[in-house]
């Protein structure tokens, strides 16, 4: 399914499906193999003995530092676009060793995360009077963040303070990178994994996705929605980060719908060494004519997400899919 969204008079085609690429000419790919030895003897080895996995991790990361060479120019590349031309090379191929680190270091923290005994550490949680002020006003809060790496560890931490927070996602996140093996039987197997990892979540593949939410939010309750990609219907474009995207307005529909309050979250770094940032409650005004509210909030939100971004580009997993 596609929809055209219209934006500075340029009409841009914008997938709106969830299902699996059809035309993947290969049968298995490296990336299938990699992901066979993650989802069973690794998760095995997480299960009976983290020191191993420690281990593992260490050996982990310089391999995909090796096999993501060719991704890493793409990586490159977008970080040059967004930073600007006068950035130094070094500066950007340092970060991009990062954002690849920190992809590693994710998958790590999953499989930790599948486990009760091993506690998330947090040295740093600002604005929790943010949430606490929102949440007293007893019409649920939403949370908007980008794909932060830390973004299930965070939730994990927050769950245990006494804010469960329901993840708004996607239940078929496609992969151009794996083989029809991988599609068919180790993409859902990573889903599953996924799901003990988050287990509160609600995905927009569900007929009554936006009810649950409004359900979820009109009891008091938080709700995460991660706006970098497109799983609304309804799409605005903006510049961010150098390039067009476009971006959902169902967060905004939901706001403006429930009467919740909007704070955007920044997450980073991981299970061992988290910090989570709650910012400032966006100003709704709901006397806003409906195509003006959604435009001008849009771009007021993009700018505090694009600028946590900008100053912490390591921690944002998306860079290579602008």
């Amino acid at each position: 399914m596609h929809r055209k969204i219209r934006a500075s008079n340029h009409e841009i085609p914008v997938s709106l499906s969830h299902e699996w690429p059809g035309n993947q000419p290969h049968w298995i790919t490296i990336k299938d193999i990699l992901w066979a030895l993650y989802l069973y003897p690794g998760v095995w080895i997480s299960r009976k003995s983290l020191p191993c996995l420690t281990w593992i991790l260490r050996v982990a990361e310089p391999v995909f530092q090796f096999l993501t060479l060719s991704q890493k120019k793409n990586l490159i590349r977008n970080l040059a676009i967004a930073f600007g031309p006068s950035t130094p090379s070094s500066m950007l191929k340092a970060m991009a060793r990062r954002i690849i680190a920190n992809a590693v270091r994710q998958a790590a923290d999953d499989l930790l995360l599948l486990r009760d005994d091993v506690p998330v550490r947090c040295h740093s949680f600002r604005g929790r009077e943010h949430l606490d002020a929102a949440l007293s006003r007893g019409k649920g809060v939403l949370l908007v963040s980008l794909h932060w790496f830390a973004n299930r560890a965070s939730n994990r931490y927050l769950a245990t303070l006494g804010y469960p927070v329901m993840t708004v996602r996607n239940q078929k996140p496609p992969d151009m990178r794996m083989g029809r093996l991988g599609q068919r039987s180790l993409q859902p197997k990573y889903v599953d994994l996924l799901h003990e990892v988050i287990r509160d979540e609600i995905f927009i593949q569900d007929r009554e996705c936006s009810l649950k939410i409004l359900r979820r939010l009109r009891s008091g309750g938080i709700v995460e929605m991660q706006v970098d990609v497109p799983f609304s219907h309804h799409l605005i474009v903006r510049s961010f980060l150098g390039r067009p995207r476009p971006f959902p307005a169902g967060p905004l529909h939901l706001a403006r719908t429930s009467g919740c309050v909007v704070l955007p979250k920044l997450a980073i770094g991981h299970t061992e060494s988290l910090e989570i940032q709650i910012g400032h409650p966006l100003a709704m005004d709901l006397r806003l004519p409906m195509e003006t509210f959604y435009e001008s909030h849009l771009s007021a939100m993009l700018q505090i997400l694009g600028s946590h971004a900008l100053e912490h580009p390591d921690q944002w997993e998306l860079w290579i899919k602008l």
